[in-house]
């Protein structure tokens, strides 16, 4: 009696009806309530394994891994917390992996996952899950073999355990063996109809052994209402798009407010290298989700191999006024689109885009870009503000130097420009050092060029135009212009 009022005072009055680890979920517990307990009682087992639960599904596994050990002193080495400690130290091991954290440690883990599983498995009442979860271990470090056998024996005395049927079906699928995966696969999806997962798996099984067929249980899993057969469709059929677009276009029929069915039909499109009808697949994407970049990124390519440049421009231009990876594939795209329309003389083009990245994501190369297009539209005075901007922000910046120098030279500025090829040189960069020597040969100050086109020789000696230029001052020939 004192043992069971004690209980009720530690739960608030509620006494727990199993020991389940699982039993905070059940009970309501909250993550803070568990963790007062523990603190009240250090010693109190059923807690401690609730709490180490909790913080593994939350994906605390660094937290999850410390409560598991203690479990182990207090709870006599129990083999359901021996197999909480192998879970816990398995995924403390990927969140080191993320990290890049110490590959010896992460090693160490490894090893205890694989010993407390096997710990745990000795255990009648545990054998099951443990043998389960030490196949999972044994594929993350390679041992497929044994994995293969521990599974093949674990389906011999429960063989109908959709979690085996699915690992064995991954493994055999992996070594090659389609057919025998897809038997596996199959027999796991028709014990659990509604584990879509399962359905998806066995399509990708399915695509090894013939694209006909999994075309066929693609359109199927559409008949189904599935989830994700859209991405599943681009993944198992992308090396014959035509067949993604054959079951993409009755995805879109059925569910035409689906963003992502159109989405993945634009990619399908796209990989068979209908860049138009992609496109509009893309229109329809963003209408149902305005602003996506990912569609915004894809519409832009499609767009420009559609040969629609001013549209790929807007696109990518949407995509860099948004955030992450796309923004930035965007600044790059548009970064290295400049040299192209400079060849084309589409200097309109190149200011545009240049202050949208001065703008949105400022560079030394956007300035310098934005600042050579004004120059050649004649907009000499907006250049040089640009080139005082972008020398605020990045004050030793040989090549905007150097370019400003250039400009300035161009306006006839010329002490100006010489003062500035100096300090493009002075800060490494050849381009300024060969600009002043060409300056002062202009100048006729031969011996002043003739020194400085040697130092450049003497860096990079197969420089034709300071070959040319040292040539000219040796031989006296007459002032030229660039």
């Amino acid at each position: 009696m004192k043992c069971i009022l004690s209980m009720l005072v530690l739960f608030g009055g509620v006494l727990p009806t199993t020991t389940d680890p699982a039993f905070a979920q059940d009970a309501g517990f909250s993550l803070e309530e568990l963790k007062a307990r523990v603190e009240r009682v250090p010693a109190d087992v059923l807690a401690l394994r609730a709490l180490a639960r909790l913080h593994l599904q939350r994906g605390e596994s660094e937290s999850a891994l410390a409560l598991a050990t203690r479990l182990l002193d207090l709870a006599d080495d129990d083999p359901a917390d021996r197999l909480l400690l192998a879970r816990a130290s398995l995924a403390e091991s990927d969140r080191l992996a993320e990290q890049a954290a110490d590959r010896g440690y992460r090693r160490a883990l490894f090893m205890d996952a694989e010993r407390s599983a096997r710990l745990a498995a000795r255990d009648e009442s545990q054998r099951d899950e443990a043998e389960l979860f030490l196949a999972e271990v044994l594929i993350r470090q390679n041992e497929e073999r044994q994995a293969l056998e521990l599974l093949d024996r674990y389906l011999e005395r429960t063989p109908d355990r959709v979690e085996a049927l699915a690992l064995r079906g991954a493994l055999i699928l992996a070594g090659a063996t389609p057919e025998l995966a897809v038997a596996d696969l199959r027999r796991a999806a028709e014990l659990a109809p509604d584990r879509i997962d399962l359905a998806h798996q066995l399509v990708r099984a399915l695509a090894h052994r013939s694209l006909a067929e999994a075309e066929q249980a693609l359109l199927d899993l559409i008949g189904r209402g599935a989830a994700g057969v859209g991405a599943l469709s681009c993944e198992v059929l992308g090396t014959v798009p035509e067949r993604a677009v054959r079951v993409l276009e009755p995805l879109t029929e059925q569910y035409p407010k689906d963003a992502a069915a159109w989405y993945f039909r634009g990619r399908a499109l796209a990989l068979a290298g209908r860049h138009e009808q992609a496109v509009q697949a893309y229109d329809r994407t963003l209408l149902l989700a305005p602003g996506d970049s990912s569609t915004l990124a894809f519409r832009a390519d499609a767009r420009g191999r559609a040969g629609d440049v001013d549209g790929l421009f807007d696109d990518l231009i949407l995509v860099l006024q948004t955030d992450g990876d796309d923004a930035r594939w965007a600044e790059w795209r548009l970064l290295s689109s400049t040299t192209w329309l400079a060849e084309q003389g589409d200097w309109e083009q190149i200011v545009r885009i240049s202050s949208e990245l001065v703008e949105l994501s400022p560079s030394e190369m956007a300035y310098a870009n934005l600042a050579l297009a004004l120059r050649w539209l004649d907009r000499v005075e907006e250049s040089e503000q640009v080139y005082r901007d972008a020398l605020e922000l990045f004050p030793d910046d040989p090549r905007l130097i150097n370019d400003h120098g250039l400009m300035l030279e161009g306006v006839g500025r010329v002490e100006e420009a010489a003062e500035r090829f100096q300090r493009a040189a002075e800060l490494g960069s050849v381009d300024g050092l060969e600009n002043l020597a060409i300056l002062l040969r202009n100048q006729r100050d031969r011996s002043g060029a003739r020194r400085l086109f040697l130092r450049v020789l003497e860096q990079e000696p197969g420089r034709l135009r300071s070959v040319a230029g040292y040539a000219d001052v040796i031989v006296g020939g007459r002032p030229s212009s660039r």
